[in-house]
């Protein structure tokens, strides 16, 4: 027997498909990757190898959902022409405004971050997987504080950055940029 509650629900749930736009709606595990590009190019890589071998090592390392990167770049060093073959290969691009070099990219991909976190932190039934590729510094501590808050609020948090901050961090996956680079490269094993 049906209530009435029920019946809008049901009602509801039959507006939303059929009023569904052409993109797909992913209801599941999700990993996002913020990548700052200046501090850790993956030169002669293709996107798309990027992408698929990025997929391949979180998936490895317990990572496990629906791959969306965010990559950071500095827009007069980063040619116009790749945009698209970076968005192709599913890797958007971001432009942060630069005032302050290296710090402006950290602080603009932190606010991404911080956005992107408060629109996922409220369904503790599905893993969300946070990925930061950035070279943060020990003045940047703010920056590492708000990582291992985000750990303590049940997001899978890997930092990927120097070896010299590995030392200084708690809760955190941490993966040397080095390392990950060479993984990379080599198809992810």
């Amino acid at each position: 027997m049906s209530s009435a509650s029920d019946e809008i629900m049901s009602s509801a749930s039959d507006e939303t498909m059929s009023s569904a736009s052409d993109e797909p709606i992913f209801t599941g595990p999700c990993i996002r990757v913020f990548w700052d590009v200046v501090a850790f190019p993956f030169p002669g890589l293709e996107p798309a190898l990027i992408y698929q071998n990025m997929s391949s090592i979180l998936e490895k390392m317990g990572f496990l959902g629906k791959l969306s990167i965010m990559a950071y770049v500095d827009k007069e060093t980063f040619p116009d022409e790749l945009r698209d073959v970076y968005e192709n290969a599913g890797i958007t691009i971001i432009y942060p405004r630069q005032q302050g070099g290296i710090h402006d990219i950290c602080r603009v991909m932190f606010l991404d971050i911080a956005w992107w976190a408060n629109e996922n932190i409220d369904n503790p039934y599905v893993p969300v997987n946070l990925v930061v590729f950035s070279k943060l510094t020990r003045e940047q501590s703010g920056y590492l504080e708000r990582l291992q808050q985000w750990a303590r609020d049940n997001f899978n948090v890997l930092l990927a950055t120097k070896p010299e901050v590995l030392s200084s961090i708690e809760r955190l996956q941490v993966v040397s940029f080095d390392c990950l680079s060479t993984r990379l490269l080599y198809g992810g094993n």
